[in-house]
């Protein structure tokens, strides 16, 4: 049988048409998926650090119940900057390579512990203003304690066993049930208000203090310094 060359014509163009439509729908969905984005994983009520990774993860939570950093690895804290509120505890330790502790935007905290961490240099909470407890005990490369805005402390603010504290600044503690700053043998700079309301004080065993600043308050009703 006898085929013209516009009758093959006639006959090859719908599988033409059929693999333009086939390209043109893979393309749309290509498209589709480009962009689709993976939404932020769910922050989880309590937090549990050990390596870089767990950080990376949590670096779009502003708030925790509790969170905890405990490890042997030299983690970089900085992906935590949008952090604000920590309902119920902070717990920095055992760590053995942390050098620094910086939360620029943490303003309020349940329990603040830090303790025992061996390389740790500096604790510096720049907006941090209430707390229920603070305490920071056990460090014994850290050198400065910098809570310049921290007001209000519901319980007890302890700083104690740091060998190598040298200045500490609690120059906003407007109350505090109890203070105590015990054994940091090289402190030198202690930065409190005068009209600071504590209950009971005990500031000792800090030798190179010397005779306390003026900005320390002086012994009253509770105190023991």
């Amino acid at each position: 049988m006898y085929r013209s060359r516009s009758s093959a014509h006639l006959v090859e163009q719908p599988t033409r048409v059929a693999i333009v439509v086939v390209v043109a729908a893979w393309g749309l969905a290509a498209c589709g998926g480009a962009q689709k984005r993976a939404a932020p994983p769910a922050c989880p009520r309590d937090a549990k650090v050990a390596a870089q990774e767990d950080i990376a993860a949590l670096a779009t939570c502003a708030s925790f119940e509790s969170l905890t950093i405990r490890t042997g690895a030299p983690l970089d804290l900085a992906p935590l900057a949008k952090l604000e509120t920590i309902e119920r505890s902070l717990t920095i330790g055992p760590t053995l390579a942390i050098d620094h502790v910086s939360f620029p935007a943490l303003r309020e905290v349940g329990e603040l512990t830090i303790q025992s961490n061996a390389l740790l240099r500096g604790v510096f909470l720049p907006a941090l203003a209430s707390a229920s407890r603070v305490t920071i005990a056990g460090n014994g490369q850290v050198t400065t304690v910098s809570l310049p805005r921290l007001a209000r402390v519901q319980h007890e603010v302890r700083i104690e066993e740091n060998g190598s504290l040298e200045i500490v600044d609690l120059t906003l503690l407007a109350q505090v049930e109890s203070l105590g700053i015990v054994n940091n043998p090289v402190l030198t700079t202690l930065e409190l208000p005068s009209t600071i309301d504590v209950q009971h004080r005990v500031i000792e065993g800090n030798r190179a203090l010397g005779e306390l600043q003026p900005s320390v308050p002086s012994s009253g009703g509770g105190d023991h310094e």
